[in-house]
Protein backbone atom coordinates (compact mmCIF):
# COMPACT_ATOMS: atom_id res chain seq x y z
CA UNK A 1 0.00 0.00 0.00
CA UNK A 2 2.59 2.57 1.05
CA UNK A 3 4.65 2.64 -2.40
CA UNK A 4 1.11 2.99 -4.24
CA UNK A 5 -0.36 5.16 -2.20
CA UNK A 6 3.21 7.19 -2.71
CA UNK A 7 3.61 7.18 -6.09
CA UNK A 8 0.31 8.46 -6.64
CA UNK A 9 0.87 11.38 -4.16
CA UNK A 10 3.90 12.07 -6.35
CA UNK A 11 2.11 11.84 -9.30
CA UNK A 12 -0.28 14.61 -8.19
CA UNK A 13 2.68 16.51 -7.19
CA UNK A 14 4.40 16.78 -10.35
CA UNK A 15 0.95 18.15 -11.94
CA UNK A 16 0.87 20.24 -8.49
CA UNK A 17 4.47 21.63 -9.42
CA UNK A 18 3.86 22.45 -12.80
CA UNK A 19 0.67 23.98 -12.27
CA UNK A 20 2.76 25.89 -9.50
CA UNK A 21 5.84 27.17 -11.41
CA UNK A 22 4.77 26.76 -15.44
CA UNK A 23 1.42 28.70 -14.44
CA UNK A 24 2.69 31.87 -12.80
CA UNK A 25 1.14 34.42 -14.97
CA UNK A 26 3.93 36.52 -15.44
CA UNK A 27 6.16 36.68 -18.32
CA UNK A 28 9.70 37.30 -18.96
CA UNK A 29 12.77 36.79 -16.89
CA UNK A 30 11.81 36.45 -13.05
CA UNK A 31 14.17 39.37 -12.48
CA UNK A 32 12.68 41.65 -15.01
CA UNK A 33 15.26 41.50 -17.21
CA UNK A 34 14.41 42.49 -20.88
CA UNK A 35 14.97 40.28 -23.86
CA UNK A 36 17.99 42.40 -24.67
CA UNK A 37 19.59 41.24 -21.79
CA UNK A 38 18.52 37.64 -21.58
CA UNK A 39 20.93 34.97 -23.56
CA UNK A 40 19.36 32.44 -25.92
CA UNK A 41 18.98 30.10 -23.27
CA UNK A 42 17.24 31.92 -20.67
CA UNK A 43 14.76 33.34 -23.59
CA UNK A 44 14.45 30.03 -25.10
CA UNK A 45 13.30 28.28 -21.38
CA UNK A 46 11.52 30.93 -20.94
CA UNK A 47 9.39 30.82 -23.92
CA UNK A 48 8.97 27.11 -23.21
CA UNK A 49 7.34 27.48 -19.83
CA UNK A 50 5.01 30.49 -21.71
CA UNK A 51 3.57 28.07 -23.72
CA UNK A 52 2.89 26.07 -20.24
CA UNK A 53 0.88 28.58 -19.05
CA UNK A 54 -1.57 28.57 -21.66
CA UNK A 55 -4.60 26.56 -20.84
CA UNK A 56 -6.57 26.64 -24.26
CA UNK A 57 -4.52 25.67 -27.55
CA UNK A 58 -5.05 25.04 -30.84
CA UNK A 59 -1.65 23.05 -32.63
CA UNK A 60 -0.22 21.72 -36.10
CA UNK A 61 2.25 19.00 -36.75
CA UNK A 62 3.92 18.08 -39.70
CA UNK A 63 6.45 15.01 -39.94
CA UNK A 64 7.66 13.68 -42.85
CA UNK A 65 10.76 10.89 -43.07
CA UNK A 66 14.08 10.54 -45.40
CA UNK A 67 16.67 7.47 -44.98
CA UNK A 68 20.03 8.43 -44.73
CA UNK A 69 21.14 6.50 -47.76
CA UNK A 70 25.18 6.51 -47.45
CA UNK A 71 24.44 5.07 -43.92
CA UNK A 72 21.65 2.76 -45.09
CA UNK A 73 24.22 1.23 -47.59
CA UNK A 74 26.82 1.38 -45.03
CA UNK A 75 24.68 -0.63 -42.61
CA UNK A 76 23.18 -3.13 -45.07
CA UNK A 77 19.79 -2.03 -44.21
CA UNK A 78 18.43 -3.75 -47.07
CA UNK A 79 20.20 -6.53 -47.40
CA UNK A 80 18.43 -9.49 -48.25
CA UNK A 81 15.30 -7.13 -50.08
CA UNK A 82 17.66 -6.03 -53.06
CA UNK A 83 21.05 -6.80 -55.38
CA UNK A 84 21.59 -3.21 -55.01
CA UNK A 85 20.66 -1.20 -51.50
CA UNK A 86 22.35 1.96 -53.20
CA UNK A 87 19.24 1.83 -55.43
CA UNK A 88 16.84 0.55 -52.90
CA UNK A 89 17.90 3.53 -50.82
CA UNK A 90 16.93 5.95 -53.41
CA UNK A 91 13.79 4.37 -54.42
CA UNK A 92 12.19 4.88 -50.58
CA UNK A 93 13.27 8.22 -50.79
CA UNK A 94 11.76 8.70 -53.74
CA UNK A 95 8.24 7.93 -51.91
CA UNK A 96 8.95 9.09 -48.43
CA UNK A 97 9.38 12.88 -49.85
CA UNK A 98 6.02 12.66 -51.07
CA UNK A 99 4.66 11.25 -48.01
CA UNK A 100 3.55 13.70 -44.85
CA UNK A 101 2.10 12.75 -41.54
CA UNK A 102 -0.11 15.32 -40.21
CA UNK A 103 -2.20 15.58 -37.28
CA UNK A 104 -3.47 18.70 -34.90
CA UNK A 105 -4.93 18.96 -31.34
CA UNK A 106 -7.24 21.69 -29.58
CA UNK A 107 -7.13 21.43 -26.29
CA UNK A 108 -9.69 23.82 -24.16
CA UNK A 109 -8.87 23.64 -19.76
CA UNK A 110 -11.04 24.92 -16.99
CA UNK A 111 -10.74 26.53 -13.83
CA UNK A 112 -13.58 26.24 -11.22
CA UNK A 113 -15.69 24.05 -13.22
CA UNK A 114 -16.25 20.20 -13.32
CA UNK A 115 -16.13 20.50 -16.86
CA UNK A 116 -12.14 20.42 -16.87
CA UNK A 117 -10.94 19.59 -20.30
CA UNK A 118 -11.93 19.10 -24.08
CA UNK A 119 -10.11 17.73 -26.35
CA UNK A 120 -9.88 16.39 -30.39
CA UNK A 121 -6.97 15.31 -32.27
CA UNK A 122 -6.85 15.29 -36.44
CA UNK A 123 -4.36 12.95 -37.86
CA UNK A 124 -4.12 12.20 -41.83
CA UNK A 125 -1.39 10.79 -43.79
CA UNK A 126 -0.99 12.51 -47.16
CA UNK A 127 0.87 11.66 -50.34
CA UNK A 128 1.85 14.15 -52.81
CA UNK A 129 -0.50 16.36 -50.54
CA UNK A 130 -3.51 14.25 -51.44
CA UNK A 131 -5.50 12.69 -48.69
CA UNK A 132 -4.53 9.24 -47.92
CA UNK A 133 -6.60 8.69 -45.14
CA UNK A 134 -7.47 10.75 -42.09
CA UNK A 135 -9.72 10.46 -39.08
CA UNK A 136 -10.11 12.53 -35.53
CA UNK A 137 -10.28 11.32 -32.21
CA UNK A 138 -12.50 13.48 -29.23
CA UNK A 139 -11.81 13.29 -25.38
CA UNK A 140 -13.90 14.78 -22.65
CA UNK A 141 -14.31 13.69 -19.01
CA UNK A 142 -15.14 9.98 -18.68
CA UNK A 143 -16.09 9.77 -22.66
CA UNK A 144 -13.70 8.97 -26.04
CA UNK A 145 -14.55 9.04 -29.26
CA UNK A 146 -13.13 8.24 -33.05
CA UNK A 147 -14.23 9.47 -36.04
CA UNK A 148 -12.52 8.03 -39.73
CA UNK A 149 -15.09 9.38 -42.33
CA UNK A 150 -13.12 7.49 -45.30
CA UNK A 151 -14.06 4.05 -43.41
CA UNK A 152 -17.26 4.50 -41.40
CA UNK A 153 -20.01 6.99 -41.49
CA UNK A 154 -20.47 7.39 -37.82
CA UNK A 155 -18.47 7.81 -34.96
CA UNK A 156 -17.08 5.54 -32.82
CA UNK A 157 -17.99 6.41 -29.10
CA UNK A 158 -16.18 4.48 -26.10
CA UNK A 159 -17.82 5.80 -22.92
CA UNK A 160 -15.70 4.52 -20.11
CA UNK A 161 -18.42 3.50 -17.44
CA UNK A 162 -20.47 1.16 -20.06
CA UNK A 163 -17.13 -0.01 -21.59
CA UNK A 164 -15.60 -1.16 -18.28
CA UNK A 165 -19.09 -2.39 -16.64
CA UNK A 166 -18.75 0.08 -14.14
CA UNK A 167 -21.74 2.56 -15.30
CA UNK A 168 -22.71 3.03 -11.28
CA UNK A 169 -18.94 3.68 -10.37
CA UNK A 170 -18.38 6.24 -13.01
CA UNK A 171 -21.95 7.76 -12.08
CA UNK A 172 -20.75 7.91 -8.55
CA UNK A 173 -17.34 9.88 -9.80
CA UNK A 174 -19.16 12.19 -11.98
CA UNK A 175 -20.64 13.49 -9.25
CA UNK A 176 -16.73 14.30 -7.74
CA UNK A 177 -16.40 18.03 -7.76
CA UNK A 178 -13.11 17.85 -9.37
CA UNK A 179 -13.00 21.50 -9.83
CA UNK A 180 -12.38 21.64 -5.65
CA UNK A 181 -9.44 19.07 -5.91
CA UNK A 182 -7.46 21.17 -8.86
CA UNK A 183 -8.18 24.10 -7.10
CA UNK A 184 -6.50 22.49 -4.07
CA UNK A 185 -3.15 22.63 -6.08
CA UNK A 186 -3.06 26.47 -6.52
CA UNK A 187 -4.35 27.18 -3.15
CA UNK A 188 -2.03 30.33 -2.29
CA UNK A 189 -1.17 30.31 0.87
CA UNK A 190 2.75 29.88 2.56
CA UNK A 191 3.77 26.62 1.03
CA UNK A 192 2.84 27.78 -2.37
CA UNK A 193 4.68 31.03 -2.23
CA UNK A 194 7.59 28.78 -0.81
CA UNK A 195 7.46 26.42 -3.64
CA UNK A 196 6.89 29.26 -6.33
CA UNK A 197 10.26 30.91 -5.06
CA UNK A 198 11.89 27.62 -5.52
CA UNK A 199 10.79 27.60 -9.11
CA UNK A 200 14.08 29.36 -10.10
CA UNK A 201 16.06 26.57 -8.79
CA UNK A 202 14.01 24.43 -11.23
CA UNK A 203 15.00 27.18 -14.26
CA UNK A 204 18.24 27.12 -13.88
CA UNK A 205 18.92 23.30 -14.31
CA UNK A 206 17.27 23.91 -17.90
CA UNK A 207 18.79 27.34 -18.79
CA UNK A 208 22.09 25.61 -18.13
CA UNK A 209 21.33 22.25 -20.02
CA UNK A 210 20.59 25.00 -23.41
CA UNK A 211 23.81 26.72 -22.46
CA UNK A 212 25.88 26.50 -25.53
CA UNK A 213 23.14 24.69 -27.40
CA UNK A 214 21.75 28.10 -28.27
CA UNK A 215 22.04 30.73 -30.87
CA UNK A 216 19.83 33.74 -32.01
CA UNK A 217 19.67 33.55 -35.38
CA UNK A 218 17.21 36.51 -36.93
CA UNK A 219 13.95 38.41 -36.57
CA UNK A 220 11.51 36.92 -38.88
CA UNK A 221 7.85 36.03 -39.80
CA UNK A 222 6.12 32.64 -39.89
CA UNK A 223 2.21 31.97 -41.03
CA UNK A 224 -0.16 30.41 -38.88
CA UNK A 225 -3.38 28.92 -39.66
CA UNK A 226 -6.39 29.36 -37.52
CA UNK A 227 -9.13 27.58 -38.76
CA UNK A 228 -8.86 27.81 -41.85
CA UNK A 229 -7.32 31.46 -41.68
CA UNK A 230 -3.77 32.68 -42.47
CA UNK A 231 -2.23 34.97 -40.14
CA UNK A 232 1.62 36.82 -40.39
CA UNK A 233 3.56 36.30 -37.10
CA UNK A 234 6.37 38.38 -36.43
CA UNK A 235 8.68 35.88 -34.51
CA UNK A 236 12.71 36.03 -33.98
CA UNK A 237 14.12 32.37 -34.69
CA UNK A 238 16.83 30.48 -32.71
CA UNK A 239 18.76 27.77 -33.70
CA UNK A 240 19.23 24.12 -30.50
CA UNK A 241 21.50 21.33 -31.70
CA UNK A 242 21.07 18.77 -28.67
CA UNK A 243 22.65 15.19 -28.71
CA UNK A 244 19.51 12.98 -27.81
CA UNK A 245 22.10 10.27 -26.31
CA UNK A 246 21.97 12.25 -23.30
CA UNK A 247 18.94 13.95 -23.50
CA UNK A 248 17.80 12.94 -19.57
CA UNK A 249 20.30 14.52 -18.20
CA UNK A 250 18.03 17.38 -17.77
CA UNK A 251 16.03 15.45 -16.18
CA UNK A 252 18.11 13.83 -14.00
CA UNK A 253 19.41 17.22 -12.95
CA UNK A 254 15.76 18.29 -12.26
CA UNK A 255 14.88 15.37 -9.50
CA UNK A 256 18.06 16.45 -7.93
CA UNK A 257 17.17 19.22 -7.01
CA UNK A 258 13.56 17.70 -6.50
CA UNK A 259 15.03 15.51 -3.42
CA UNK A 260 17.01 18.82 -1.84
CA UNK A 261 13.77 20.70 -2.15
CA UNK A 262 12.20 20.50 1.80
CA UNK A 263 9.38 23.18 0.10
CA UNK A 264 8.21 20.83 -2.18
CA UNK A 265 8.06 18.16 0.49
CA UNK A 266 6.19 20.31 2.79
CA UNK A 267 3.69 21.57 -0.25
CA UNK A 268 2.82 17.83 -0.75
CA UNK A 269 2.16 17.04 2.88
CA UNK A 270 -0.05 20.14 3.68
CA UNK A 271 -1.82 19.00 0.19
CA UNK A 272 -2.64 16.06 1.63
CA UNK A 273 -4.22 17.45 4.83
CA UNK A 274 -6.34 20.08 2.84
CA UNK A 275 -7.29 16.66 0.87
CA UNK A 276 -8.45 14.76 3.44
CA UNK A 277 -10.14 18.00 5.10
CA UNK A 278 -12.01 18.11 1.92
CA UNK A 279 -12.68 14.52 1.52
CA UNK A 280 -14.31 14.09 4.76
CA UNK A 281 -16.54 17.26 4.17
CA UNK A 282 -17.51 16.37 1.11
CA UNK A 283 -18.10 12.32 1.87
CA UNK A 284 -16.20 11.14 -1.03
CA UNK A 285 -14.54 8.59 -0.40
CA UNK A 286 -17.80 6.56 -0.33
CA UNK A 287 -17.58 7.27 -3.61
CA UNK A 288 -14.70 5.16 -4.04
CA UNK A 289 -16.65 2.28 -1.67
CA UNK A 290 -13.99 3.45 0.83
CA UNK A 291 -14.99 3.55 4.69
CA UNK A 292 -14.27 6.99 6.78
CA UNK A 293 -11.36 5.00 8.84
CA UNK A 294 -9.87 3.03 5.58
CA UNK A 295 -9.62 6.63 3.90
CA UNK A 296 -8.21 8.10 7.50
CA UNK A 297 -5.44 5.32 7.32
CA UNK A 298 -4.36 5.57 3.71
CA UNK A 299 -3.64 9.52 4.72
CA UNK A 300 -1.96 8.62 7.12
CA UNK A 301 -0.01 6.18 5.84
CA UNK A 302 0.67 8.07 2.39
CA UNK A 303 2.30 11.07 4.74
CA UNK A 304 4.61 8.15 6.86
CA UNK A 305 5.85 7.42 3.39
CA UNK A 306 6.53 10.67 2.41
CA UNK A 307 8.73 10.92 5.24
CA UNK A 308 10.25 7.85 5.22
CA UNK A 309 10.59 7.35 1.53
CA UNK A 310 11.13 10.41 -0.09
CA UNK A 311 15.15 9.91 -0.51
CA UNK A 312 15.11 6.29 -1.62
CA UNK A 313 11.97 7.04 -4.23
CA UNK A 314 13.87 10.48 -5.44
CA UNK A 315 17.16 8.24 -5.58
CA UNK A 316 15.22 5.78 -7.83
CA UNK A 317 13.55 8.39 -10.19
CA UNK A 318 17.43 9.79 -10.66
CA UNK A 319 18.57 6.25 -11.30
CA UNK A 320 15.62 5.57 -14.01
CA UNK A 321 16.24 8.94 -15.79
CA UNK A 322 20.10 7.97 -16.35
CA UNK A 323 18.73 4.48 -17.39
CA UNK A 324 16.95 6.52 -20.12
CA UNK A 325 19.79 7.63 -22.03
CA UNK A 326 20.53 6.40 -25.51
CA UNK A 327 24.02 6.44 -24.74
CA UNK A 328 23.35 4.02 -21.86
CA UNK A 329 21.66 1.79 -24.16
CA UNK A 330 24.29 1.16 -26.61
CA UNK A 331 25.62 -2.37 -27.23
CA UNK A 332 29.35 -3.02 -27.85
CA UNK A 333 29.83 -2.29 -31.55
CA UNK A 334 27.12 0.16 -31.46
CA UNK A 335 28.82 3.30 -30.45
CA UNK A 336 28.32 4.77 -33.90
CA UNK A 337 24.79 5.26 -33.68
CA UNK A 338 24.24 8.89 -34.14
CA UNK A 339 21.19 10.61 -32.35
CA UNK A 340 21.08 14.38 -32.82
CA UNK A 341 18.72 16.95 -33.06
CA UNK A 342 18.87 20.54 -34.93
CA UNK A 343 15.91 22.82 -33.65
CA UNK A 344 14.54 26.04 -35.45
CA UNK A 345 12.31 27.59 -32.62
CA UNK A 346 10.25 30.73 -33.13
CA UNK A 347 9.32 32.82 -30.33
CA UNK A 348 6.85 35.36 -30.81
CA UNK A 349 6.54 38.97 -29.35
CA UNK A 350 4.67 37.83 -26.39
CA UNK A 351 7.73 35.27 -25.31
CA UNK A 352 6.06 32.20 -26.64
CA UNK A 353 6.94 29.41 -28.48
CA UNK A 354 5.36 29.76 -31.64
CA UNK A 355 7.08 26.90 -34.15
CA UNK A 356 9.14 24.13 -33.72
CA UNK A 357 11.25 22.68 -37.42
CA UNK A 358 12.93 19.90 -36.25
CA UNK A 359 15.46 17.74 -38.01
CA UNK A 360 16.18 14.59 -36.17
CA UNK A 361 18.97 12.30 -36.84
CA UNK A 362 18.55 8.94 -35.84
CA UNK A 363 21.26 6.55 -37.16
CA UNK A 364 19.66 6.18 -40.75
CA UNK A 365 16.72 7.63 -40.55
CA UNK A 366 16.00 11.46 -40.54
CA UNK A 367 12.76 12.76 -39.62
CA UNK A 368 11.68 16.17 -40.21
CA UNK A 369 9.06 17.55 -37.55
CA UNK A 370 7.57 21.61 -37.72
CA UNK A 371 5.14 22.37 -34.80
CA UNK A 372 3.17 25.08 -34.64
CA UNK A 373 0.86 26.19 -32.20
CA UNK A 374 -2.03 28.50 -34.24
CA UNK A 375 -3.77 29.78 -31.85
CA UNK A 376 -4.28 30.37 -27.67
CA UNK A 377 -7.33 31.37 -25.43
CA UNK A 378 -10.95 31.91 -26.53
CA UNK A 379 -9.81 31.29 -30.21
CA UNK A 380 -9.99 27.59 -29.95
CA UNK A 381 -12.49 25.44 -30.35
CA UNK A 382 -13.08 22.09 -29.85
CA UNK A 383 -15.07 19.53 -31.88
CA UNK A 384 -16.64 16.94 -29.91
CA UNK A 385 -18.72 15.06 -32.62
CA UNK A 386 -21.81 16.01 -30.40
CA UNK A 387 -24.19 16.52 -33.97
CA UNK A 388 -22.47 12.74 -35.25
CA UNK A 389 -24.36 9.82 -35.42
CA UNK A 390 -22.33 7.94 -33.01
CA UNK A 391 -22.39 4.37 -32.49
CA UNK A 392 -21.68 2.88 -28.57
CA UNK A 393 -18.49 0.56 -28.79
CA UNK A 394 -20.34 -1.12 -25.66
CA UNK A 395 -23.04 -2.72 -27.52
CA UNK A 396 -20.62 -3.90 -30.48
CA UNK A 397 -20.01 -6.85 -28.47
CA UNK A 398 -23.67 -8.19 -28.02
CA UNK A 399 -25.05 -6.46 -30.96
CA UNK A 400 -25.34 -8.43 -34.20
CA UNK A 401 -26.86 -5.05 -35.99
CA UNK A 402 -24.17 -3.12 -35.14
CA UNK A 403 -21.51 -5.47 -36.15
CA UNK A 404 -23.26 -5.93 -39.42
CA UNK A 405 -23.52 -2.11 -40.00
CA UNK A 406 -19.80 -1.22 -39.03
CA UNK A 407 -18.29 -4.17 -41.05
CA UNK A 408 -20.52 -3.21 -44.29
CA UNK A 409 -19.34 0.50 -43.94
CA UNK A 410 -15.55 -0.32 -43.61
CA UNK A 411 -15.31 -2.72 -46.29
CA UNK A 412 -17.68 -0.70 -49.01
CA UNK A 413 -15.38 2.33 -48.21
CA UNK A 414 -12.49 0.19 -48.21
CA UNK A 415 -12.58 -0.38 -51.87
CA UNK A 416 -13.03 3.50 -51.90
CA UNK A 417 -9.50 4.12 -50.16
CA UNK A 418 -8.05 2.12 -52.36
CA UNK A 419 -9.33 4.16 -55.60
CA UNK A 420 -8.70 7.39 -54.10
CA UNK A 421 -6.98 9.65 -56.35
CA UNK A 422 -3.32 9.62 -53.67
CA UNK A 423 -3.41 6.07 -53.32
CA UNK A 424 -3.37 6.01 -57.70
CA UNK A 425 -0.60 8.42 -57.01
CA UNK A 426 1.55 6.06 -55.25
CA UNK A 427 1.15 3.39 -57.61
CA UNK A 428 1.94 5.16 -60.16
CA UNK A 429 5.17 6.38 -58.22
CA UNK A 430 5.97 3.01 -57.30
CA UNK A 431 6.26 1.62 -60.73
CA UNK A 432 7.68 4.34 -62.09
CA UNK A 433 10.62 5.27 -59.48
CA UNK A 434 10.90 1.20 -59.46
CA UNK A 435 13.00 1.68 -62.90
CA UNK A 436 15.91 2.69 -60.40
CA UNK A 437 16.21 -0.73 -59.12
CA UNK A 438 17.61 -4.29 -61.16
CA UNK A 439 14.91 -5.09 -63.87
CA UNK A 440 14.16 -8.31 -62.24
CA UNK A 441 13.05 -5.92 -58.81
CA UNK A 442 11.53 -3.70 -60.71
CA UNK A 443 9.32 -6.19 -63.08
CA UNK A 444 8.01 -7.78 -60.11
CA UNK A 445 6.87 -5.12 -58.26
CA UNK A 446 5.10 -3.59 -61.29
CA UNK A 447 3.60 -7.27 -62.25
CA UNK A 448 2.42 -7.07 -58.18
CA UNK A 449 0.46 -3.88 -58.57
CA UNK A 450 -1.38 -4.68 -62.26
CA UNK A 451 -2.38 -8.09 -60.96
CA UNK A 452 -2.31 -9.25 -57.25
CA UNK A 453 -3.55 -5.59 -55.83
CA UNK A 454 -5.85 -4.88 -58.32
CA UNK A 455 -7.39 -7.95 -57.96
CA UNK A 456 -7.99 -7.47 -54.70
CA UNK A 457 -9.55 -3.93 -55.71
CA UNK A 458 -11.83 -5.53 -57.95
CA UNK A 459 -12.92 -7.99 -55.58
CA UNK A 460 -13.93 -5.74 -52.52
CA UNK A 461 -17.68 -5.47 -53.74
CA UNK A 462 -17.83 -9.46 -54.30
CA UNK A 463 -16.58 -9.91 -50.58
CA UNK A 464 -19.20 -7.23 -49.44
CA UNK A 465 -21.93 -9.03 -50.86
CA UNK A 466 -21.12 -12.43 -50.09
CA UNK A 467 -20.80 -11.20 -46.55
CA UNK A 468 -24.37 -9.45 -46.79
CA UNK A 469 -25.69 -12.63 -48.21
CA UNK A 470 -24.04 -14.65 -44.82
CA UNK A 471 -25.81 -12.63 -42.29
Amino acid sequence: MKKRILITILAMLVLAFGVVGCGNDDKGDAKGASSEELKPSEILVEAMLNGFKSRNVNAEVSIKAKINEEKAVAKKLFEGMTNDQAAMAKFVNSLLEKTELRYGANIITKDNTDDLFKLDLGIGLYYDKKDLINGTMYMKPWEVGFAVPQLTSKALAFDFGKVLGQEESIKKLEGIKIADYINLLTKKDKYYDDLKANFDNYKKVMVDYYEGKVEKLKEDTITVNVYGKEQKVDVTKYKMNLDLKNASDVNVKLAEVAKKDKALKAFILARLDDLEKLMLENKDYEKFDVAESEFKDNIKEAKESIEKDWDEFLTGMIKAFKEQNIANKFVEGKEDLDFEAEYICSVDKDGRLRQQECNLKMDVVDLYMTITMNAFGDDVKVDLQEDSDKIDLAQIETNTDLQTELTNDVISNLGKVLSSEAVEEILKDIKENSKMLPKDESDSIVEFIDTQFNQVKMMLPFILSQYKLGR
